[in-house]
């Protein structure tokens, strides 16, 4: 399935134990209610790529099985008891059927048979993100040239949430390329509302990756650091341990989650390519998504006018002596500098520990949980979670 939703009510989009409030569990109640699978815990749920709480996306890709009326084809699961076939009828509209069911901010745009071996994830070539902010006073043409670094092959782990418990060692990831375009061509070049939007397209990402990247390119634009700083936090043996700094934050995010290119998928298209996928939505389907997109931005739409028109009202007529420029505060946090706060350069700051303290420091945790159980000290398994006792890294 390729679906569209909007995330900034959800919690992300993986099904959790505790929490219904995700955009898998939906699509899971939304097929279940209509009795296209028989049970979730059977459904073999894939997604291609995991979304944090908050951000959308527009052609995710989710695989699952569903029940269906033709007795062949690609991905069909025939029932090894002949008698418990149905006539066979035309296949299910799978689109139109389960947006019925969905919340207004979840919508299926396609759906594709796919053969036993396909996964979402690994047959991903490649990946799309884009991230959303107005221009405010940043220096554009110095986050375009600086987002330039980021191409190729590199060891990104300046560049993300390190979590070695969970076994990821390796952090060289490929990106393809990084684009910055301007959004509204109806402001003049450069005001500060004008919104901007960096895309980016890789092989893979790690936690945070993106979140990160922005936050170094916002501090170029704004003039508080230099674009070499990107080299050297890309020069591992020049900088082994990350340095601290804020990622760029969550709000109504303006971060997603864009499209996929399957055994073909690169960053910054409207129709992701899969190789031997034929993507299939019904007339009617087509339809009924394209009136519920137009009418979500009417509604949309109309809230963000009434906000600019009183914006203009206040800038421009009640308070004209207000000089600020606020705009990038709910996506770059940074306090501003001011004579009496002097920024402290990212790489004269703190760091935390180099991979290989964090990789020699987990290793050492669990020697000490293991000893303290051969010892008897304590019969509390819970002291031990599975997901590090188990380690991750090679013995």
């Amino acid at each position: 399935l390729k679906i569209l939703y909007f995330g900034w009510d959800y919690n992300g989009l993986a099904r959790q134990e505790l929490n219904k409030q995700t955009i898998a569990e939906k699509v899971i109640e939304s097929f279940e209610k209509c009795r296209m699978l028989e049970d979730a815990s059977t459904c073999s749920l894939a997604v291609c790529g995991r979304t944090d709480k908050g951000v959308s996306a527009l052609s995710q890709v989710l695989t699952l099985i569903l029940r269906s009326n033709v007795h062949s084809g690609i991905g069909v699961i025939a029932p090894e008891d002949k008698s418990m076939l149905y006539p066979e009828k035309p296949e299910i509209d799978y689109v139109l059927v389960g947006n019925r069911n969905l919340p207004a901010d979840i919508r299926i745009l396609a759906w594709a048979p796919v053969p036993p071996e396909f996964t979402a994830r690994r047959s991903c070539l490649s990946r799309s993100y884009k991230y959303f902010f107005p221009a405010s006073g940043l220096n554009l043409q110095a986050i375009r040239s600086a987002a330039k670094k980021f191409e190729g092959a590199h060891d990104f782990r300046n560049f993300c949430s390190s979590q070695v418990s969970n076994g990821v060692v390796n952090h060289e990831r490929r990106i393809l390329s990084v684009e910055l375009n301007v959004h509204d061509s109806s402001l003049p070049e450069g005001h500060p509302r004008q919104m901007c939007c960096l895309t980016f397209r890789g092989t893979a990402f790690l936690y945070h990756q993106i979140r990160c990247m922005v936050s170094i390119l916002l501090s170029i634009g704004r003039g508080l650091e230099q674009p070499a700083l990107i080299d050297s936090l890309l020069d591992i043996a020049k900088t082994p341990r990350k340095p601290q700094y804020e990622i760029a934050a969550r709000m109504l995010p303006p971060f997603y989650f864009y499209e996929l290119i399957f055994l073909a998928e690169p960053l910054v298209f409207c129709e992701p390519e899969y190789e031997g996928l034929e993507w299939q939505t019904s007339s009617a389907a087509r339809e009924e998504i394209v009136k519920h997109i137009q009418r979500m931005w009417t509604e949309q739409a109309v809230r963000t006018t009434v906000v600019t028109h009183m914006l203009d009202r206040i800038e421009q007529d009640l308070f004209p002596e207000c000089q600020q420029n606020n705009y990038l505060w709910p996506v770059c946090h940074e306090a501003p500098v001011t004579p009496s706060r002097n920024r402290q350069p990212i790489l004269k700051r703190s760091t935390e520990e180099s991979l290989e303290e964090k990789i020699k420091n987990y290793e050492n945790k669990k020697s000490r949980k293991e000893a303290l159980l051969v010892k008897g000290d304590t019969d509390d398994q819970s002291l031990i979670n599975e997901s590090e006792y188990n380690s991750p890294f090679p013995q």
